[in-house]
Order: structure tokens, then C-alpha cells, then sequence
């Protein structure tokens, strides 16, 4: 019995294992969103033109719709740091033409999420 564990424990030291093994990406914010949640949020306004309100004390607000630009802006600027530092393409399309493409992908997938949705665009621009 020792001999066919030793046996066992050799043979899996000597297993190939992927130098590239996948992490679960750890996401925060409207990413999580689903694609249904961003259509309902940015069907209610012009394509690249999220709401702003400044309180009198200098606070601002933004509608929902400016939070999913400024989070999917930042996720592309991510993307095309990191695309520059390993001599990849980055993605240099302006945010209405990036809104637009999201809101076809979307029509046609509004289960999945947000995160998804970028994901496939960033495939489709060769970014990924």
C-alpha cells in the first residue's frame, strides 16, 4: 500500500500544471449589474450623456447613468494600461460609440452582466 502512494505522489509531481491557471476576477460595482438593469438605466438618456446635479454646498450627484460610464471608462482604461505595458491593442473608441455597442450587445443578452458585456466588446476590438 506505502509503495502505490509513494508511486502516486511522484506521478503527480510529474504532471504538467498550467504556469497560467485562471483566478476568478474579484468585481465591485455596477459591473455586477445585469445587461437588462444598464438598458432600463440608459434607454432613459442621450448616448453618452449622463445627468449631473451640484448641491448648493458643492456636493454632486450623478444619475445612474453616468456611474455605468465612468465605471465601464475605467475598466477600458484598465484594459489598454495594461494592453500598453504587454504590447497589445488597446481600445481607442470614444464612450457614445462604446454605449452604443453596449446597448446592441445588451438587447440581445440582458441576463448577463455588465461585466460581460464589456468583456465581449473589448474581444470584438481586439483588446482581449
Amino acid at each position: 500500500m506505502r509503495t502505490w502512494a509513494q508511486a502516486m505522489l511522484i506521478a503527480s509531481c510529474c504532471l504538467p500544471v498550467s504556469a497560467q491557471a485562471q483566478q476568478p476576477v474579484l468585481l465591485r460595482g455596477v459591473g455586477l449589474d445585469s445587461c437588462g438593469k444598464f438598458l432600463a438605466t440608459v434607454e432613459r438618456t442621450v448616448s453618452g450623456k449622463g445627468l449631473k446635479y451640484t448641491h448648493p454646498n458643492g456636493t454632486e450627484f450623478f444619475d445612474a447613468g453616468e456611474v455605468y460610464a465612468e465605471w465601464i471608462q475605467g475598466y477600458l482604461s484598465a484594459l489598454n494600461e495594461l494592453n500598453a505595458r504587454t504590447k497589445k491593442r488597446q481600445v481607442s473608441v470614444d464612450y457614445p460609440g462604446v454605449e452604443r455597442w453596449l446597448r446592441n450587445w445588451c438587447q440581445t443578452h440582458p441576463a448577463e452582466s455588465v461585466f460581460a458585456a464589456i468583456g465581449a466588446f473589448a474581444s470584438e476590438q481586439g483588446a482581449r
